[in-house]
């Protein structure tokens, strides 16, 4: 039997919707952004999900209750599967970090792979946080499908193993776009197979993403 573990990024925030640097700040959904899980929640009918984890944060969390709720399962809430922890971003309009953060935002834009963020996790330290508990899990539930709720930049680092890149590489992905469905074979755990990537078809005219300039 395969593992399945299938990606879900969080539906639109209100950090979102206001262009701000999200990061571990405890936000909730948006109406949309609700709809958004409930029509990823449809999409995924043709799963049969056996466990649901989630980031802890409530923006994904809610998201993933949505989708377990279809499904008859509870959540496992996940602080190792949280956004990246921003430091002094968090909170900030991305449109103001350029002139607050000059050296680090311009490290953000164009060597991202090295990049810390100002009294904060940089986006090695999330790429280890976040892939050595997705090692885990696929090995904690072999033969299982099994869903993640959670961030858009750990999708995105995550990216780099699936595609083996180089974490220097990262910005050759873009964000995953909200209530995106991205599924992976961790059949082997070390050679993980993307099989659906940044799916959101089924969002029609709620699809949201962040812009291409953060």
């Amino acid at each position: 039997m395969k593992t399945i573990l299938i990606f879900i990024r969080h539906g639109e925030s209100e950090g979102n919707k206001n262009s701000r640097f999200n990061g571990n700040l405890d936000l909730l959904l948006t109406d949309r952004g609700r709809t958004q899980a409930q029509k990823t929640a449809e999409y995924l009918d043709k799963y049969k999900i056996d466990k649901v984890y989630a980031s802890d944060l409530k923006r994904a969390l809610e998201t993933a209750e949505i989708i377990a709720k279809r499904q008859n399962l509870g959540v496992i809430k996940e602080k190792s599967l949280r956004e990246i922890f921003g430091g002094d971003f968090e909170g900030k309009i991305y449109s103001d970090l350029n002139n607050l953060y000059p050296v680090e935002f311009d490290m953000w834009l164009n060597d991202l792979g090295n990049c810390r963020c100002p009294n904060g996790e940089s986006i090695r330290e999330l790429l280890h946080r976040f892939n050595t508990r997705i090692k885990e899990i696929a090995v904690e539930n072999r033969g299982k499908t099994i869903l993640i709720g959670t961030h858009a930049m750990p999708i995105r680092v995550m990216s780099t193993v699936w595609y083996k890149k180089d974490i220097s590489e990262v910005r050759d992905f873009d964000f995953v776009k909200n209530a995106s469905v991205t599924v992976v074979d961790y059949s082997d755990i070390e050679e993980p197979v993307v099989l659906e990537y940044d799916i959101s078809e089924h969002l029609g005219e709620l699809t949201t993403e962040l812009p291409k300039d953060v």
